[in-house]
């Protein structure tokens, strides 16, 4: 007979709650924006502010007695509430002094997860992972910031400036802590893989930046390190999800979740090659439909999902 691993330090039950109410709601209003004519931008990062964030917290493992997780479930609807006025004025000074509350809220999720690292120190994978990849998140919140007062760094596109904003929260913050999940699932070698395969995808994210920055064959090996770490992941949790019996939905969101990765991680390294060799396989906006849709509703919101469902379930089962 087989034993399920025990539930990780999460923050408490109301904080838990707190936030998955606050992520139930986003979704819907991040879906609803199609309705009134949002653009898809707009409804993406929407979504990460009201989804993804909330959501990230309720699974990351962080210590119940954190203070500063309190803290960040009472103002990320709130803050989240400003970015969502923040996507929906024109571009000008106005729309970034409401996305500059986004960002605000993004500097509490760092501290809260340098706090973890220097709690966990470098001996334990799972704190040093989920730490950095919250330490991310004011990145993804300054670029949102730029794309709303219209500022173009590097001479980027306007399209680039929103796009970085997205990326740093979907495969910055919430893919690293979705491995970390993966891996305190399993058990012995695969665990470490796993945790080893969150660290890399941590790793990933400057060598992708400055590649794109500076050469695009530094940006096609972050990527290639990214997409090799996630891969792994996908194997993993695939493989665990049928050897354990799991409950219905959070097993087909789990399902959902690894395979969404077989398509996105390969079409990544494709474009990447295209960027790097002059050959190019497919173009941005293919990308955008096809593996920006695939990561971001596929493999982090599902699995986002799932793992805050495992937690209730968890939770019940063990009072």
């Amino acid at each position: 007979m087989t034993h399920s691993p025990p539930v990780p330090k999460l923050a408490g039950r109301r904080t838990r709650t707190l936030l998955l109410v606050s992520a139930g709601l986003g979704v819907t209003l991040s879906i609803g924006l199609r309705f009134v004519g949002a653009d898809a931008f707009s409804r993406v990062l929407a979504l990460a502010v009201l989804g993804v964030a909330p959501l990230a917290l309720a699974v990351a493992p962080l210590a119940r007695e954190s203070r500063l997780v309190d803290l960040a479930a009472v103002a990320q609807p709130l803050c989240g509430a400003a970015a969502v006025v923040a996507l929906s004025l024109p571009v000008s000074l106005e729309a970034g002094a409401w996305a500059a509350a986004w960002v605000s809220f993004a500097i509490l999720v760092a501290l809260l997860g340098l706090g973890r690292v220097l709690a966990g120190g470098l001996r334990r994978l799972d704190t040093l992972a989920t730490g950095l990849a919250l330490a991310y998140l004011p990145v993804g919140a300054g670029w949102l910031l730029l794309s709303r007062v219209g500022a173009r760094p590097l001479d980027f596109d306007p399209l680039i400036v929103a796009l970085t904003g997205v990326h740093f929260h979907f495969a910055a913050v919430a893919a690293p802590i979705l491995a970390v999940r993966a891996g305190l699932a399993l058990e012995g070698r695969r665990r470490r893989l796993a945790l080893g395969a969150a660290l890399a995808a941590v790793a990933a994210q400057p060598i992708v930046a400055i590649g794109i920055t500076s050469s695009p064959w530094l940006a096609l090996a972050g990527t290639a390190l990214l997409a090799g770490a996630l891969l792994l992941v996908a194997g993993l949790t695939l493989g665990w999800v049928w050897r354990r019996p799991r409950r219905a939905v959070s097993r087909v969101l789990l399902l959902v979740s690894g395979a969404s990765l077989l398509l996105s991680m390969p079409l990544a390294l494709a474009y990447a090659w295209g960027e790097a060799t002059g050959h190019r396989l497919i173009g941005i906006q293919w990308m955008l439909r096809t593996h920006g849709y695939a990561n971001a509703h596929g493999f982090v919101m599902c699995g986002l999902f799932a793992w805050a469902l495992e937690d209730r379930y968890s939770s019940a089962d063990s009072t």
